[in-house]
């Protein structure tokens, strides 16, 4: 696996699954020339909170002509959604171990302005690498990857939409453990929240 070279969709937030592959995987491809799809982790991530499951998505401007590339797509600032972001993830998290050291990281880019989807996006994975301690050699596509020769190419196949996944997503301690029991299929801000600087082991 770390000779290979994958293909991912830029995501917001990403999944576990799409982090195990920036760090297992030598080189990464970022694709932002492929379509925008809508209901995607393009543009949300999902949480556990209190209540159960969450999905936090970042509203976006509607394209003038579609399908559009991702690099295209400009976030819409409609319902004040960075601070409902934030609110969301502080209830969920406040608990766990590493948020209290962790919060001013991730406020610092949400109070930044970003008028693409695709730049957010970007600085936030850079951001969860760091933190997460991996080093992936990540290229930003602007033009759509037709040569996929030699590589993985996951760029539809980490999604909500597909349930199916060869990804096997071993039990960490979560903060809603007790009351719902492990849940996969998290945002990688769950497990980074939860075990830290150890979250490169789980990976």
């Amino acid at each position: 696996m770390q000779d290979n070279t994958v293909i991912l969709s830029s995501a917001y937030l990403p999944p576990v699954e799409y982090m195990s592959y920036l760090f297992r995987c030598r080189k990464v491809i970022i694709d932002i020339g492929e379509h925008y799809v809508k209901q995607t982790y393009r543009n949300r991530c999902t949480i556990m909170t209190a209540n159960g499951i969450q999905d936090l998505t970042v509203p976006v401007r509607k394209p003038e002509i579609m399908p559009a590339p991702m690099k295209d797509i400009r976030i819409s600032d409609h319902g004040n959604w960075k601070k409902l972001h934030m609110t969301a993830i502080d209830s969920s998290y406040g608990g766990s171990p590493y948020w209290d050291f962790l919060k001013a990281d991730f406020a610092k880019l949400f109070e930044k302005e970003f008028d693409y989807l695709a730049d957010f996006n970007t600085e936030l994975t850079t951001l969860l690498c760091e933190l997460m301690d991996i080093s992936p050699e990540i290229t930003i596509a602007e033009q759509y990857v037709t040569d996929t020769t030699g590589c993985i190419d996951l760029r539809n196949s980490i999604s909500p939409k597909h349930k199916e996944t060869t990804f096997e997503a071993k039990p960490y301690s979560q903060v809603f453990e007790s009351r719902y029991g492990f849940t996969a299929g998290l945002s990688c801000i769950d497990l980074l929240l939860n075990m830290g600087r150890e979250s490169i082991f789980y990976l």
